[in-house]
């Protein structure tokens, strides 16, 4: 092997230790005076939400978008309803509410029916800081789809449901949907 080749290769490595070397030091300040501020502040926060208040009349509009979503239900709109619902839904309640939806299409399959929903009267409570209740009454129609579209009504009831929404993270989420007894 040549003396200068051997001389450039060995300045090379010389020359790759020594990057090496100084970016480790260059790393282990930057670990010390992050650890240093992150004990000295006991916290070390990069990003912080910001703080919102919450709207008892947008929480209102929403409750009457979910209960549209949820109760007005066809044979051939299940899915892309369901699709459409699901980020609105707290994960507290998803299965709860995967629970009660299968049951409903289930119901819907074996008698051939389809569900409509007619918002009457909304009402809002803001129960804390993070939790609206909105009372939402209507009437839910259940119809026989016949040929070319066209629908049949079997049964039409006044409902009251009553719909629990929590802030998580700025968004208001649904936490939960019951059905009222006292009509």
């Amino acid at each position: 092997m040549k003396v200068s080749t051997k001389h450039k290769t060995e300045s090379m490595i010389i020359m790759q230790r020594n990057m090496l070397f100084f970016l480790s030091i260059v790393l282990l300040l930057t670990t010390i005076a992050s650890t240093s501020i992150a004990l000295r502040n006991r916290t070390l926060t990069f990003f912080k939400a910001p703080d919102v208040e919450l709207d008892v009349s947008a929480a209102k509009t929403q409750g009457a978008f979910l209960a549209h979503l949820i109760l007005n239900r066809t044979q051939t709109s299940i899915g892309q309803i369901e699709q459409q619902l699901e980020p609105w839904v707290s994960p507290s309640y998803v299965f709860a509410l995967n629970k009660e939806l299968r049951k409903q299409t289930e119901e819907m399959n074996a008698h051939g029916t389809d569900f409509e929903w007619q918002l009457l009267e909304s009402t809002a409570q803001q129960l804390d800081s993070n939790n609206v209740r909105i009372y939402l009454r209507g009437n839910v129609s259940e119809y026989l789809t016949i040929q070319d579209e066209k629908k049949q009504l079997v049964q039409e009831e006044p409902a009251t449901f009553v719909m629990d929404l929590i802030r998580k993270n700025g968004k208001l989420l649904l936490n939960n949907l019951s059905k009222d007894s006292k009509i």
